[in-house]
């Protein structure tokens, strides 16, 4: 994971869950932030935003962590 997709998901998480995620753990659970499947949507909109592309069902279904987001931001962004 690069810092700057760390920074990123963590800056994204914390407007989706609307309170500072920045000293959670990575490999904390979206569930336990209380992210729903509205808030999912939201991320989704949120990384397409942050890296120009679209983002696939698929990959938003998968993300289970703080860790998937920073991946997920890496790969999209390194491609």
């Amino acid at each position: 994971m690069s810092i700057e997709a760390g920074t990123t998901a963590r800056r994204l998480l914390t407007q989706v869950c609307r309170h500072d995620v920045t000293a959670v753990d990575s490999t904390h659970r979206l569930a336990d932030l209380n992210i729903d499947s509205l808030d999912r949507v939201l991320l989704a909109v949120l990384i397409e935003e942050a890296t120009g592309r679209p983002l696939p069902d698929a990959a938003l279904v998968s993300l289970a962590s703080i860790a998937d987001v920073e991946a997920l931001l890496t790969e999209r962004t390194t491609r």
